[in-house]
């Protein structure tokens, strides 16, 4: 039976994630850019200006667009309007999380710490306050959320699972492309932990069965972003430019200067225009130490993690009683995790670094998965093996 205090806190935290990021929902408070010209796009497309379900952009997929296309079909048009869906979604996301977290049959205490610490990143500008994103931000952080959800379940093993793993990268691979590596990397340790930690598993199967699961999501955004190309091949009439047009603008946002000149010299220019402008150097290393910088700038505070910092360290002492017969070897385990955990808050980061440093407005929020995911991964590595 789930303790009383245990839902209590549980639905404190659902309400204050429903009512802050309802009073943001109408703003234009998240990415303007992007969201205004997703919008702008399907109106062309419900127009009938479009060609094979592209208006425009070509080098990001619209699934974002096209999860807005029933509403505008029945009239409901408005940019204020349609972003209480994204908002929904959100809100279904944060949802399953939480009766996840309550059902894992965890000790009283260390349930309601899962949601004292979550109250940290969830009520957050940056998680709360971009709900209502119309492009990709606020339905890449929901799926990220379900799939940390769906990593807590990483024991039942059927058939199902697989195939709902595969729908999640699918429609992921169709929302957008930076969250895409946390949300694996994230997913894969929580995975492990939950079999290793929840269920009691060996290491060596658990990691086994993370990687099967991990590896599962993950070929199946790879087959949303073939079936893009596929699109675009359609939209160009030619393979070869639809190539072009995808590769070239992915190895513009890494780096890969000399090949992006070579196949999207245009869409090159501009990427290296936008970064002379900004000042910035956009190699991993550095993009990596800016996006750290505006983490705790401008998406949180020096304070806001020293409290993260006190509060996380205090339960673990509160559910460490055995921590001291703890061996190196579950410390280690304990450590890789999180380590795992924190490198996919900073992979798109470190893979295209010129993408990160012109978009610091939005990559910061990459993390905030990674501190949702940490949090959890914290509390039940505190369970008695």
């Amino acid at each position: 039976m789930i303790p009383k205090y245990s839902v209590i806190f549980a639905t404190l935290l659902f309400l204050a994630v429903a009512i802050l990021g309802a009073t943001q929902v109408t703003n234009w408070s998240t990415d303007n850019y992007s969201d205004r010209g997703i919008h702008a796009e399907m109106l062309e497309l419900v127009n009938g200006r479009s060609k094979y379900g592209i208006v425009a952009n070509t080098h990001y997929p619209n699934g974002p667009g096209y999860l807005m296309l029933p509403l505008m079909k029945l009239g409901i048009i408005e940019y204020s309007t349609l972003r209480w869906f994204p908002y929904f979604c959100s809100l279904l996301a944060v949802g399953f999380l939480i009766l996840t977290v309550l059902k894992l049959n965890l000790a009283p205490l260390a349930t309601t710490s899962v949601f004292i610490l979550l109250l940290f990143p969830m009520l957050l500008p940056g998680f709360v306050y971009w709900q209502g994103a119309l492009h990709e931000h606020s339905y890449a952080m929901s799926l990220s959320l379900l799939s940390i959800a769906l990593a807590l379940h990483s024991a039942k093993k059927t058939h199902w699972r697989y195939l709902i793993l595969l729908a999640v990268g699918f429609i992921s691979g169709w929302i957008g492309y930076d969250f895409l590596p946390v949300q694996v990397l994230v997913f894969a340790a929580m995975c492990f932990a939950s079999e290793y930690y929840v269920q009691r598993s060996a290491a060596a199967k658990s990691f086994l069965s993370a990687a099967l699961q991990s590896t599962t999501l993950a070929l199946s955004m790879f087959l949303a972003i073939a079936a893009h190309l596929l699109q675009n091949t359609l939209y160009f009439d030619s393979f070869k430019l639809a190539y072009a047009d995808l590769i070239g603008s992915a190895a513009a946002r890494a780096g890969a200067d000399s090949l992006a000149a070579q196949m999207t010299p245009e869409y090159y220019g501009i990427v290296a225009e936008k970064i002379a402008s900004l000042g910035y150097s956009a190699n991993p290393l550095s993009a990596t130490m800016l996006l750290f910088e505006k983490f705790v700038s401008d998406w949180s505070s020096v304070y806001w993690l020293a409290a993260l910092l006190c509060v996380a360290t205090t339960i673990y002492f509160l559910l460490s009683k055995n921590s001291s017969r703890k061996n190196s070897a579950q410390k280690t385990i304990l450590i890789a995790t999180f380590a795992v955990t924190l490198l996919g808050g900073m992979a798109w980061t470190v893979l295209m670094p010129k993408h990160a440093v012109i978009h610091m407005h939005f990559v910061p929020r990459h993390l905030l998965v990674s501190i949702i995911a940490g949090s959890i991964i914290l509390v039940i590595s505190r369970q008695n093996r």
